[in-house]
């Protein structure tokens, strides 16, 4: 839920603090006192465009800063983390709008796009009113909204259709890669063929690289490891004029043995160096083993970095090593088996395409159905939701179409095959039209809550912003929407900017917005009202801004029957 927001040198505010809470939020204050501007700084956090009308006048900077609490809201929290890493319950968006330089906008500290701002605060906050951020207007959500009302049933089926889908796809894309011609087909089978020739004859093996290099070393250096090896055999093994070290321990050795009988200490001592004698042969045989088969060639020496050269130029074709290399080489084989066997394998694929599709088309109509099932629910219900809301002679329809491709196959979507509009006709004789048609402000705000108080158990949007949405409404009406207002803030963050007194009764926290005008210019403040100043604004709101005794005792009334409403609903 939006918890804070702090608006710094928007439009007539130069700064406000607002403190927002659970349940039902009212913003109230006279025409022209900037409760829009406040709409207008939380779009801003939504994503929208700024405008740099917004910065008050003769400051060079504007800053809007909002600050929610993201705990109770998964696929934010999930899109936090998926961009940032970020996984705090709290989220704080920040929006610096420059007079001459660049805006800025952040994310919990971290640098943000627009696109990345729209698409954390989706399912977070909606607006509906005169200054719309309206999910319903975007017809693809309404498929959204009917599937919500839907409920698990239909969330079921549609995740075995999507693994359906998904088989259905991969045979499709398939079929396509293995459409060409003839023409085309023996291009790609004589430039396969090349490759894999290319490859194959030079007969590669894993590890090959390494082996080369060492054997490059040893030959190159042949003559240094030559000298090496004769001197360290000649300093243990001797020569005819010297004794090597070997001898020369053997002998000691067995001088050490004659006198082992006078001391223990002796005897230890022979038996160490006949361990040393013994270590000193085996690294005498072991640098005899690795004496040079034969002496330096610059022949063997150019064959391997041949072969090396000819290894790095297929590296740098077919794969940065020689595993993928040989990888490379055995999907080549493939594609030249399939283009081989191209007609025959098509026509396998078309089979099993068919069938798939069936089964597609049989699991897209379940969810259908479904869906038409409960379309009819929830036209009937919205339909006594606009009648309770003024809205009598209304008619809603939800419309289910399907669309076909060039070859009359249905197109099948990430979610059904159902294309989904809400339709509606607010006065007797209109014909149905697309809810996004709808010209009234006030009628869309009625609508869509009548949506949101059906909805409210199932939308996962967690904070809503109705903006007037007491536009052409009074007397019992105005009761009507403070009492669905209430509801739906039962289950939902609600912050209403309202001039009806009604629907002012209900808040669970109250702001009142207030513009006063100076000499140079005019100044809008955010005050949160206690109780005594709660009934003060409610009583303005009666009375027309003449607070009488008449209006005070009428506030009074509102307030009291108000709280017990919202004890009941709780209850």
């Amino acid at each position: 839920m939006l918890c804070q927001l702090s608006i710094r040198n928007i439009a007539v505010i130069e700064r406000a603090e607002i403190t927002l809470s659970e349940g039902l939020n009212i913003l109230t204050g006279e025409t022209g006192a900037g409760k829009s501007i406040i709409i207008d700084s939380v779009n801003l956090m939504l994503g929208e465009r700024a405008d740099r009308t917004l910065i008050r006048s003769g400051a060079e900077s504007a800053y809007v800063e909002a600050l929610f609490d993201v705990s109770g809201c998964p696929k934010t929290r999930r899109t936090l983390f998926e961009m940032f890493e970020d996984n705090d319950d709290e989220l704080v968006i920040s929006r610096e709008l420059s007079a001459h330089g660049r805006n800025a906008c952040r994310v919990n500290g971290h640098i943000a796009t627009l696109t990345q701002l729209s698409k954390i605060t989706r399912d977070l906050l909606d607006i509906h009113g005169q200054h719309e951020h309206q999910s319903l207007l975007n017809t693809n959500n309404h498929i959204r909204v009917l599937d919500a009302f839907c409920g698990e049933q239909l969330q079921v089926a549609i995740k075995q259709y999507q693994a359906k889908l998904k088989e259905y796809s991969a045979i499709c894309n398939r079929i396509e890669m293995m459409k060409i011609d003839d023409l085309e087909k023996q291009r790609r089978l004589e430039m396969l063929t090349f490759q894999y020739n290319e490859i194959n004859k030079l007969g590669l093996k894993v590890g090959e690289e390494d082996h080369l290099r060492e054997q490059r070393d040893l030959l190159v250096h042949a003559g240094e490891i030559n000298d090496v090896i004769n001197e360290s055999v000649q300093v243990f093994s001797g020569n005819e004029d010297t004794t090597g070290i070997i001898g020369r321990l053997q002998s000691v050795q067995k001088k050490f043995v004659g006198i082992s009988n006078i001391s223990p200490q002796f005897s230890e001592i022979s038996k160490r160096i006949d361990q040393l004698s013994i270590e000193c042969d085996d690294i005498y045989q072991e640098i005899r083993a690795n004496s040079p088969d034969k002496e330096f060639s610059q022949k063997d020496v150019d064959f391997i970095e041949g072969r090396i050269s000819d290894i790095n130029k297929l590296k740098k074709k077919y794969g940065p090593t020689i595993e993928e290399i040989l990888e490379y080489c055995d999907s080549i084989k493939h594609q030249i088996d399939d283009l081989d066997e191209n007609e025959f394998i098509i026509e396998d694929l078309q089979k099993k395409k068919n069938i798939v599709y069936l089964e597609l088309s049989a699991l897209a109509d379940e969810i259908s159905n479904l869906r038409k099932s409960k379309a009819l629910s929830l036209e009937k219900n919205i339909v006594d939701q606009l009648m309770h809301l003024g809205m009598d002679k209304s008619k809603f329809e939800i419309t289910m179409t399907s669309k076909e491709d060039d070859e009359s196959n249905t197109v099948f979507f990430n979610n059904g095959k159902d294309i989904i509009e809400f339709m509606i006709a607010t006065n007797p004789g209109e014909p149905l039209r697309p809810l996004n048609k709808v010209a009234s402000g006030g009628e869309m705000s009625r609508i869509m809550l009548a949506l949101k108080t059906i909805s409210t158990e199932t939308d996962e949007i967690a904070t809503l912003i109705f903006d007037e949405i007491d536009t052409g409404i009074s007397g019992n009406m105005a009761t009507v929407v403070a009492q669905k207002l209430a509801t739906i803030s039962t289950k939902h963050q609600v912050i209403c900017v309202t001039h009806t007194a009604q629907i002012a009764a209900m808040a669970d926290a109250h702001n009142y917005i207030e513009k006063t005008v100076g000499s140079l210019k005019a100044k809008t403040d955010v005050k949160r009202l206690d109780e005594e100043e709660r009934y003060i604004e409610i009583s303005r709101l009666v009375g027309g801004n003449t607070i009488s005794q008449y209006s005070d005792i009428h506030a009074k009334e509102m307030i009291t029957w108000s709280n017990n409403f919202k004890r009941t609903i709780h209850n």
